[in-house]
């Protein structure tokens, strides 16, 4: 999978990066560096699910059939998944009623959608296997306002 992620510069502006992760241990590793993001999160792409083109823009940058964001709030792990195979809908956990909201600069995750950070090492791991939404977690549709 290759995890995208941005990260301010000196200059105010956002500069982008991409990483791949290829093993269980890169995976830990990841939930790591998450940590360390100033915004905490990260988009991920899975490379063995189809790229679509860029139907909205002719810059060059890929557009995928589906992103996964991960984001990490102290002992917490968040995950928001939309998918075109998996209803179109965006999904994000059923985690522990304990885990508060938390807003990063990629998705707002409200209370109670967060995991301990062992589960989300694991369902990360999950998604590299499949490259689809985790199923060792309990996930809700989002809905819209």
């Amino acid at each position: 999978m290759t995890v995208h992620f941005t990260m301010p510069t000196s200059m105010g502006r956002r500069a982008v990066g991409q990483r791949g992760v290829s093993s269980a241990t890169e995976v830990e590793e990841l939930v790591n560096a998450i940590a360390e993001l100033p915004e905490r999160s990260v988009v991920i792409h899975h490379a063995g699910r189809p790229v679509t083109g860029n139907v909205f823009f002719d810059d060059g940058v890929d557009v995928y059939d589906h992103e996964l964001v991960a984001a990490v709030h102290g002992d917490w792990g968040y995950l928001r998944m939309w998918a075109v195979d998996d209803g179109d809908d965006t999904w994000i956990l059923a985690g522990d009623p304990a885990s508060p909201t938390f807003v990063s600069d990629e998705s707002e995750f409200p209370e109670g959608s967060g995991i301990p950070l062992l589960r989300l090492v694991v369902a990360l791991r999950e998604f590299l296997e499949t490259g689809r939404r985790p199923l060792c977690l309990n996930w809700v549709a989002e809905r819209g306002d």
